[in-house]
Formats: structure tokens, C-alpha cells, sequence
């Protein structure tokens, strides 16, 4: 989790906006728009295996997916999902506030995991469906937009996935208030498992004491909530001179060696440990720009204990001989206020839908006018709003085709764009 680069916390909406502003208008009233992947470089191409850079360098390894206008050209094999290994998760002494829980008494797993974040931008259930074929099972949101990451996190659940959060602790703002905020977040989603403290914030001359007693403030905030450290080694022998204080705490851990197993702790050779801990719970592989599923997410070996609470079926239905239904469960909707630089509109996959097209208005001197209307392969798309348009009222409908032609449409949601 670099922060220079996607990571952050729940900071004011208007500073927010501010890191996610896109350059300026074009003149036209699309500045730029997509169908899934994300408006930054577009970095990556995985073949065989290995994922690649434009030039063909090896970016690092991972499951091999390729995307051609949203489309994946291919994936390779199923789930990667291992017993959990000697050592087991680590113990609690109850003197952090932290206790374990979430678990539904499974015995941990270690899975395939993502993490995303406001950077990542608002899920599809396309999305979901494409990291679910690449055998991945845990999803962890960042809290920096609460209204991406409730996007996020029922996109995650709808699609079958176990969920955690994560807080980016920032030192100027109070601990305890940050982890609170994400606090009220878990309570509005019962799948929430964990919730991790992003350990990693440059200390800006605190001590070694100042910066343990701030996580435990961190912690302690987690009133019984289960929680953990997120971390990376460098980070904490530079900054907390390698203390073992935290031992009893789950860690999750970063390291980009793209080898994507918690086996590499007690390697024999190249060991991972640090801090005391005798086993992680989590480790972080390969960072966001690899892109997975045209995603900007890192990718994590996680022991989960919990199930998922949806068991999806992703199977075409039989043909009943018509059109699909109206497309239900719109988002944005009910004048939702989007303050990040782009809006991704979408809806529930209708399985025996073999395309999509959306139609976007917005509101200007009291009339209706259209913004775009497209047709789409998936139930979802990105476009950024010129600068002319933002502050507007809009809505937007979808419908759906098949091969017996196109189904209704859907009622109209609406939200607005932050000026």
C-alpha cells in the first residue's frame, strides 16, 4: 500500500477531491471515458503466468488474464486455495482492545486476496466474476470514500467473497476517531470480518514511543472489534526499531517478492519474519501495478476462518425464449452526491444478458439532456464528467439484450456530481 500512489484514509470529501482531480475539459462533453480498467497507465498484459510490461519485461507472476476493451481474453487454472500450514493464527493476550472474532469456526484457509481502495474505483459484478474465475476469494476495502467503499464491499459480498477492512492511519488526525469511522462502516455490513490499522504513514520525526503508542490508541479504539496490523518490515525496524509489542496482534504484511504464499515467513533461506510475530495472517505479494481483472488492486495471500455469506450462481440460465428483465438495483441512485473525478454507474449481472445499454442525462436549466447513450458488454461503465457538467443533478437507466432482442428498461436513478 504505497500512499504516494492510491493509499489514504477518510480525510474531509473536499480534500479528497482535491488529490482526485483529472486534468481539465477537452471541450467536448466527454472528457474521457471506459469500459472497465483504470484512466492511469495501463501498465500490464499477463501471459503464461507472467505478467508483463508494454515493453515485455516481467513486471512478476500471477494468474494470467488478458483484456481486450473489458473483455478477458483468457484465465488460467481454478482457485489457489491451500490448508492452513503449522502455526495456526496468532493468539491474544487482551490487552489491546482487540479480540479475536468474525470467525464462523472453520479452520483458516489460506486464499487468493485483493485489496482495493477509492483508487481502485467502484466494483462491477464483471469484475468480481473475473477475480472469482482467477481463484480469488477475500476482498479488503480501504475506508478513504465511504460511499465507494459501501460500493465495494456489497459488489464483494453480492459475488460471493469473504470482506475485511483497512484504515490508513494518518498521525495528524486522531487515531482513535479514524479507527471509529471505520468502525461505523463494519457496522453497516455484518460480513465485515476484520479490520486492519495501515501501519505505514511516514512517522515525520515521532519516536519509536510516540508512533506504539499511537497504534495502541489504535487499537484500543477497536473496542473488541477484531482487528490487525497491516505493515512492512522495512516500516517498522526503521521506525519502531523492530519491537515485538504487537506479537499477539494479526499482522498483515507487505512484500513485493511475488512470492504469493505465507510459507515464505519461515522460508529457510530468504525469511519474511519480523516484529516478533510467529505467523502472519495475511501477506501482500504484488502491488496495484500489476493490474488484475483491469483492476488497480494488490494481491495477497490471507488465511480466512469465515464463509461467505452468499453462495452465487454463476451459470447462464436456461433460455425461456425472451429478452431479459428490467435491470434492478442501480448505483448510484436516490440523488447520491459523487465527489471522486469519475462515476462508474452499475447494476446486478443479468446472467442471460449478452450485452447492455446505458443512457446518462443531466439536469440544466430544468431540462433533461442527454449525456451519453452506449452500448456495453458489461452492466457497468466509467466516465469522468467535464468540468461544465459537474455540480449537476444526473440519472441514468440500463437495459439489457439477449438473443431474442432487447429486454425493458430500467426506472431511472440519479444522483450528482460534486463541483
Amino acid at each position: 500500500m504505497l500512499m504516494g500512489s492510491r493509499r489514504g484514509s477518510a480525510l474531509s470529501m473536499t480534500a479528497l477531491a482535491s488529490v482526485l482531480v483529472a486534468g481539465c475539459a477537452t471541450g467536448g462533453i466527454l472528457e474521457r471515458s471506459e469500459l472497465d480498467g483504470d484512466a492511469g497507465p495501463t501498465p500490464i498484459v499477463e501471459r503464461d503466468g507472467r505478467a508483463e510490461t508494454l515493453d515485455g519485461s516481467v513486471a512478476g507472476d500471477g494468474g494470467a488474464v488478458a483484456e481486450n476493451d473489458g473483455e478477458v481474453a483468457s484465465i488460467d487454472g481454478g482457485p489457489d486455495v491451500r490448508p492452513m500450514t503449522d502455526g495456526g493464527r496468532p493468539s491474544f493476550d487482551g490487552g489491546s482492545g482487540v479480540r479475536d472474532g468474525g470467525s464462523t469456526g472453520r479452520d483458516p484457509i489460506e486464499v487468493r486476496a485483493v485489496d482495493v481502495s477509492v483508487w481502485t474505483r467502484t466494483l462491477l459484478d464483471y469484475d468480481v466474476d473475473c477475480l472469482w474465475d482467477l481463484g480469488y476469494r477475500h476482498v479488503i476495502a480501504g475506508t478513504q470514500d465511504p460511499e465507494v467503499t459501501r460500493q465495494q464491499l456489497e459488489i464483494a459480498v453480492r459475488g460471493g467473497m469473504t470482506v475485511d477492512l483497512y484504515v490508513y492511519l494518518y498521525w495528524t488526525v486522531s487515531v482513535p476517531e479514524q479507527v471509529r469511522d471505520a468502525l461505523a462502516m463494519a457496522a453497516e455490513f455484518p460480513e465485515v470480518g476484520r479490520i486492519w490499522l495501515d501501519v505505514e504513514e511516514s512517522p515525520a520525526g515521532r519516536s519509536a514511543a510516540t508512533l506504539s503508542g499511537l497504534i495502541e490508541e489504535g487499537l484500543r479504539a477497536l473496542d473488541g472489534f477484531p482487528g490487525g496490523i497491516y505493515t512492512r518490515a522495512s516500516w517498522w525496524n526503521e521506525n519502531l526499531g523492530g519491537t515485538t509489542r504487537f506479537a499477539d496482534i494479526p499482522l498483515w504484511y507487505a512484500r513485493y517478492d511475488a512470492r504469493d504464499t505465507l510459507e515464505a515467513w519461515d522460508d529457510a533461506v530468504d525469511p519474511d519474519r519480523f516484529g516478533g510475530w510467529e505467523r502472519p495472517t495475511g501477506k501482500q505479494y504484488a502491488d496495484h501495478h500489476v493490474h488484475t481483472c483491469g483492476l488497480a488492486v494488490d494481491r495477497n495471500a490471507f488465511l480466512v476462518d469465515r464463509e461467505p455469506t452468499v453462495a452465487l450462481d454463476r451459470a447462464t440460465p436456461a433460455d425461456d425464449g425472451d429478452p431479459p428483465p428490467a435491470p434492478t438495483g442501480l448505483w448510484p441512485d436516490f440523488g447520491l452526491r459523487i465527489d471522486t473525478d469519475y462515476v462508474r454507474p452499475t447494476a446486478p449481472t443479468i446472467r442471460e444478458a449478452t450485452g447492455y445499454e446505458i443512457e446518462i442525462g443531466y439536469l440544466r436549466s430544468g431540462s433533461w439532456l442527454t449525456y451519453l447513450t452506449l452500448e456495453l458488454a458489461h452492466s457497468g461503465y466509467t466516465f469522468f464528467p467535464v468540468a461544465s457538467v459537474r455540480g449537476a443533478a444526473f440519472r441514468w437507466r440500463l437495459r439489457a439484450r439477449n438473443a431474442h432482442g432487447w429486454g425493458p428498461w430500467s426506472a431511472w436513478a440519479t444522483f450528482t456530481v460534486g463541483g
